[in-house]
């Protein structure tokens, strides 16, 4: 086949048995989308993917139609699209073991940014959470993260809000496709969130809205972001399936306690008394946590053991004295290639490392 890189990308998203973890086994093998196409049955085959994924490669032509339909509602729509394997796709979102093939997005959103914060919670907030969610986040934005939430009624449109009001970059995951707005009264906040942040989402044109669809938005709301913050969630909802995502990828959560009385401070509550999520108490704490401080100019070139590292941590710094890949660094450490992950974000967020293309890092 004769394709783009764009199109490969799109193609390999939209093939038949070949979930996001497919892809990404594929991509991690080959190189990218287009030389997953370019590799060819023999290559596919001593890879060891099974006959489905085979044959779905195999046919790949036949959806050809149906990327080029995506292309021109792209294109309508004002829309670019991010692919798992670009430079440009979110370190942190490429660490997790599903991250979506390929997110479309408007707006002016810097996926390089390296503050990236989720607030979630009911959609049935106090008048308490509300006013506690734009306090945090007034507080938050002399570190200037990124705000990023689902778009949806109560904790998560608050926070939107909250960071226009003081000019912090905010950007809505969306739990369906671009060409409506749900809920359609949040259609008000569009056109100043594009300006300051902007949309993405993995669903295509064709692609049905079902409630099922904001769970898998979670994951990318939890995978993106460095930290999530909890403010209000009852015993249950899709605010926790978010902390609890994101803990499986091995990210911070936090957790405002709220009101012992307050049905929707319960689940905040559970996930402090189980260690699901640290208490947040202040936003000065929580910076202190995440590293969220400038660090102090060195005038000599020769870098200095942090001292604050623990002995995993030093091992892995020492590792990284020059540019290492991900996969030489899972073999140094012997440790599981999510924990590796984990660790070297964390330390880039705290400046000790620093990603380079291709998944190699070295000292910061």
């Amino acid at each position: 086949m004769d394709i783009t890189p764009q199109q490969a990308s799109l193609l390999l998203a939209r093939l038949p048995q070949i979930g996001v973890r497919t892809a990404k086994k594929l991509i991690d093998r080959f190189g990218s989308a287009l030389q997953v196409f370019s590799a060819g049955t023999t290559a596919w085959e001593e890879a060891g993917f099974l006959s489905p994924v085979l044959h779905a490669l195999r046919k790949a032509s036949d959806q050809l139609p149906a990327i080029e339909r995506e292309l021109l509602w792209m294109d309508q729509h004002q829309l670019r699209m991010t692919a798992y394997g670009d430079e440009n796709y979110p370190s942190s979102l490429a660490f997790t073991a599903d991250p979506p093939a390929v997110v479309f997005h408007q707006g002016t959103i810097d996926f390089s940014s390296p503050r990236v914060l989720s607030i979630v919670g009911t959609r049935n907030p106090t008048r308490q959470g509300i006013a506690m969610c734009q306090k945090l986040v007034e507080a938050l934005a002399v570190y200037q993260p990124i705000i990023v939430s689902g778009f949806a009624r109560g904790v998560d449109i608050a926070a939107h809000r909250a960071a226009l009001k003081v000019g912090l970059k905010t950007v809505g995951v969306l739990g369906h496709a671009f060409g409506r707005w749900y809920p359609p009264e949040h259609q008000k906040y569009v056109d100043e969130m594009t300006q300051g942040g902007g949309f993405l989402s993995e669903f295509w044109s064709d692609n049905q809205f079902h409630p099922s669809n904001f769970l898998r938005r979670n994951r990318i709301i939890a995978g993106w972001a460095h930290a999530t913050l909890v403010i209000e969630s009852g015993e249950k909802g899709g605010s926790l399936v978010t902390a609890r995502q994101a803990l499986s990828y091995g990210r911070e959560v936090f957790a405002f306690p709220g009101r012992l009385t307050d049905q929707q401070s319960q689940g905040c509550l559970r996930l402090i008394a189980q260690d699901g999520a640290r208490l947040f108490y202040n936003p000065e704490q929580f910076a202190d946590w995440m590293g969220w401080r400038k660090k102090t100019h060195r005038p000599s070139t020769q870098k200095q053991l942090p001292i604050d590292l623990s002995p995993e941590e030093e091992q892995l710094w020492k590792a990284v004295a020059s540019p290492q890949s991900l996969d030489h660094l899972i073999d140094v450490m012997q440790r599981p290639p999510a924990v590796v992950a984990g660790m070297l974000l964390q330390m880039e967020l705290k400046g000790l490392v620093r990603a380079l293309p291709g998944k190699r890092f070295e000292q910061a």
